[in-house]
């Protein structure tokens, strides 16, 4: 599928079609949360396991407070400090989340993505967006949109085009950090180490 720019890529996901959008990390396969009832069709673009939930892209801080529940003032802190940017929080997931898009302990992991098309779809659409690396599963995900896979290309609506919006992403997918317990737990070691996310904590601590 050829490139698309904000409109069409809006009007895809509005459909409840799949899209490939930038981050400020990895090339993201997404779709509309509200348009589409069932993420399965990001699972089979991408051979991907169902057993494995789909992170979600928010465009605002306030969205915690919809599709979380119970959220630590520890987590709140982490997000405040390090949003937006490369860093996935799994939190317990509301009643606002549909359950085809919870995972089965009942969590979600929400991120809010530092990069300016990202972040302007998200605004555009007020919703948020499941959104998996756009590779085939098994792959490592790319963050430039001539190394994205001709069979994931092949199976979208659409490629947002991000030229003329800087350098692309870092091919580094984002740090997960599990909040479901007393303490942050990282789950993925990604573009944040676990030092800077101690280190955030601490500074948003000081009086």
């Amino acid at each position: 599928m050829a490139n698309a720019n904000l409109l069409e890529i809006s009007r895809f996901l509005i459909a409840g079609l799949p899209v490939v959008i930038p981050t400020d990390t990895v090339l993201g396969l997404a779709m509309m949360v509200t348009a589409s009832g069932d993420p399965q069709i990001l699972f089979t673009i991408k051979d991907r396991p169902v057993d494995k939930s789909i992170p979600w892209l928010i465009g605002s801080l306030d969205d915690l407070d919809t599709y979380t529940s119970g959220l630590p003032d520890w987590a709140l802190s982490m997000a405040e400090r390090f949003w937006p940017g490369a860093l996935t929080l799994v939190c317990r997931a509301s009643s606002a989340v549909p359950p085809a898009f919870a995972a089965p302990d009942g969590s979600i992991a929400l991120r809010m993505p530092n990069h300016p098309l990202a972040l302007e779809l998200l605004h555009t659409l007020a919703a948020p967006l499941a959104c998996t690396s756009a590779n085939i599963s098994g792959q490592e995900p790319v963050s430039r949109v001539s190394e994205l896979d001709p069979r994931i290309a092949g199976r979208v609506a659409g490629v947002l085009d991000d030229s003329g919006y800087g350098p692309p992403g870092q091919a580094l997918p984002s740090t997960i950090v599990s909040c479901l317990g007393d303490g942050p737990e990282v789950l993925r070691k990604g573009d944040l180490t676990l030092d800077e996310l101690l280190s955030g904590l601490r500074q948003q601590e000081r009086p």
